[in-house]
């Protein structure tokens, strides 16, 4: 026969375990998605100037090629911001959700 004390004594053992493993789901996630925007960055912070010079470099090479375009250049930063970010999104919340000490 289980007792009153025990049955409450399980109950906030239970949310409070149930709430820790959110907790490290959410830090893991979030370390994930911190990694993954440094990466984009240093990609844009690189790419981007190669992109502008190698625009130069074809517009001195050939004819009626005009300069870099803002409009376009933005939407395609945009774009992979958004692409990489739910890229991102896919395993991180894959990995959340298993246990750490089954993977182990």
């Amino acid at each position: 026969m289980v007792s009153l004390f025990t049955q409450t004594l399980v109950v906030p053992l239970k949310s409070a375990s149930a709430w820790r493993s959110a907790l490290i789901e959410r830090e893991s996630s979030a370390l994930v998605i911190q990694g993954t925007s440094i990466q984009n960055i240093f990609g844009l912070a690189i790419g981007l100037p190669c992109a502008v010079l190698g625009v130069r470099f074809v517009e001195a090479t050939l004819y009626d090629i005009e300069g870099v375009d803002a409009k376009f250049m933005l939407t395609a930063i945009l774009s992979l911001l958004l692409t990489a970010g739910i890229v991102a999104l896919i395993p991180t919340r894959r990995a959340a959700s298993i246990d750490p000490v089954q993977a182990l």
